[in-house]
């Protein structure tokens, strides 16, 4: 496997340039003290917390301009010879990009969901494939929210894995269905409470963990039958409670706020490629298990 032979060769690369580049920083920032007449410990522990705290952040900075021709050509190799074998034995007409522009439809497709508070978005690591003739389209995303008035921060609203999955059925109202608690606030950045009616579900523990909204009473209890409110339960413990479905058309998006990248390979940590594989296997389960339970 050539592959792991190129990974482990670029891994060493980077941390041989990212050691050179700390031990030449904690040099030129502790030289000083031994100059220094009349030392006090105590200013000498002061100046060593700073200027500590200043070699770590101006390392981590240095060392990741300087590698970043080196880190893309992992993620590259990374990307071609795991994740898309990965994604292709689970999942069929696999189409992946690990970085660059989305495709239209699908960038449209996250703007149709319609969630409020958020006006732009970033992804990346974009897969499309197929799944029991289910279309399944996945990125890494970060939700925004951008001022117009641009003397004020622009700042997340949701940061994790956005799933959509297109079938057959066509939903005949918009549902949203999100945790009651995200980010340890109380969730109104991601639902439209104000424009929807807030329904309660027939389940104790659905309406304890889930908040769910639709422009159509009946036609919510229609699509969520007792068996999908049980796939949606085990979804929530699944994702820590991260986790939010809109049904959009004949769609279902999927978001989960758990902060974390999907393809993300390790780095700096020894390569082992069965974990790397089995971490991806993880992820994709979730997805798998979610459509088996809903068709």
């Amino acid at each position: 496997m050539d592959y792991l032979y190129e990974l482990n060769a670029i891994r060493k690369k980077i941390w041989i340039k990212t050691i050179a580049i700390f031990i030449i920083l904690i040099i030129l920032c502790f030289l000083p003290i031994l100059f220094i007449k009349n030392q006090d410990i105590l200013d000498c522990i002061k100046y060593i917390l700073i200027f500590g705290f200043g070699v770590y952040l101006c390392g981590y900075w240095i060392s990741k301009s300087l590698c970043k021709k080196d880190i893309e050509s992992y993620k590259k190799i990374y990307a071609k010879s795991i994740t898309l074998k990965v994604l292709e034995s689970s999942f069929k007409d696999v189409k992946y990009k690990s970085n660059g522009s989305l495709p239209e439809d699908f960038a449209r497709v996250i703007n149709e969901a319609k969630i409020p508070t958020t006006n732009s978005f970033d992804c990346n690591d974009y897969f499309s494939a197929t799944y029991k003739n289910i279309k399944v389209e996945y990125c890494d995303i970060v939700l925004s929210y951008t001022p117009r008035n641009s003397e004020d921060n622009i700042h997340d609203v949701f940061k994790g894995k956005w799933l959509v999955l297109s079938f057959k059925e066509n939903f005949k109202s918009n549902i949203q269905i999100g945790p009651r608690i995200f980010n340890g606030k109380k969730n109104s950045q991601m639902l439209k409470g104000n424009q929807y009616k807030k329904i309660n579900i027939n389940d104790e523990v659905f309406n304890k963990n889930f908040i769910a909204y639709s422009d159509n009473e009946n036609e919510l209890f229609n699509v969520l039958t007792t068996k999908r409110i049980e796939k949606l339960k085990d979804l929530y413990d699944i994702t820590g409670g991260k986790v939010f479905v809109f049904f959009v058309d004949n769609k279902i998006h999927i978001g989960i706020g758990d902060k974390k990248n999907f393809f993300e390979p390790s780095i700096y940590k020894k390569f082992d490629l069965e974990n790397e594989k089995k971490k991806m296997e993880s992820q994709i389960k979730i997805i798998t298990k979610f459509i088996d339970g809903w068709i």
